[in-house]
């Protein structure tokens, strides 16, 4: 293994320009590390003019390290300084590098590499007014929204009782004078019909004898079971429903709680009520 001659003595310090272009190396072993490795290594950030390696009194070794440029000699301390040196010898040599300019005693430690900066924490939403500000528009684009689709709901609600109304008021004027005398007379339903009456010519039929409450639904239609209902007292949308889904007089005598439930919208109160005023018709 070829290396340099060790030199015992320092070399001159030189002139300022030859100083900041000089770097002083430590952590290798001459005796395990030849020149032609050394300089190498240190030239992997620059060219390199000359390399001294010397070794002290005491034994301990290091090396001075001339740059053509003064960069390259702030590159070397700030890219190899704490670099590892792999030998042909086998040994690994973590070297410590130091600018020139500075004079280093014996026995120092080379400084330690500059820790990373830290990043502050980035500020919370709330402290920050331009992210406060968007919050508070955009809850505000919410609550418009909110207002407006129940603002919608409502023309909705409006719209579907209008028409359930009107359905119901056209169900009623395309009924015939003469239905009254077919359905169930009563107080009730004579005040629930009182559009819908017998012509003043006509003279009242005579009572018909008392009939089963289906065989009286069997011949209703859909709008003398809406005209029934109506005379009832039931409001407006379930005399529409009614007619929406066609329910007839043989339909009425078939459907269940439950549909009428849902499908027709009745309360429970309503449906007990139509029950018992279906278990009269064509009794009395």
């Amino acid at each position: 293994m070829s290396r340099a001659p060790v030199v015992t003595n320092r070399i001159p310090i030189g002139d300022e320009r030859r100083r900041e272009r000089t770097v002083m190396v430590r952590g290798y072993d001459s005796t395990s590390t030849t020149y032609d490795e050394l300089f190498a290594h240190f030239a992997q950030v620059g060219s390199v003019e000359a390399l001294k390696m010397i070794r002290d009194d005491d034994g301990r070794d290091h090396a001075f390290v001339d740059y053509f440029n003064p960069d390259a000699a702030q590159r070397a301390v700030a890219g190899l300084n704490y670099s590892e040196l792999r030998t042909g010898s086998h040994m690994i040599f973590k070297l410590r590098v130091y600018a020139r300019k500075h004079r280093v005693e014996r026995g120092a430690v080379a400084p330690a590499p500059a820790p990373a900066p830290v990043a502050a924490p980035a500020p919370r939403m709330y402290n920050d007014p331009v992210d406060h500000l968007a919050l508070e528009a955009l809850e505000a684009e919410v609550e418009a929204i909110h207002a407006a689709a129940e603002a919608d709901a409502t023309a909705a609600e409006a719209a579907a009782a209008r028409r359930a109304a009107a359905t119901a008021a056209a169900a009623a004027d395309a009924l015939p004078p003469t239905v009254v005398g077919q359905l169930v007379p009563g107080p009730l339903y004579a005040a629930g019909l009182h559009d819908v009456t017998l012509r003043a010519d006509e003279a009242a039929p005579a009572p018909a004898p008392a009939t089963e409450p289906r065989a009286v639904l069997e011949s209703w239609s859909a709008g003398d079971v809406a005209a029934f209902c109506k005379s009832l007292g039931f409001p407006a949308t379930t005399t529409a429903l009614l007619l929406e889904n066609l329910v007839d007089g043989p339909m009425l005598a078939e459907i269940t709680d439950d549909e009428l439930s849902t499908e027709i919208k009745m309360t429970k109160l309503q449906i007990r009520r139509l029950r018992r005023e279906l278990a009269n018709v064509g009794r009395e």
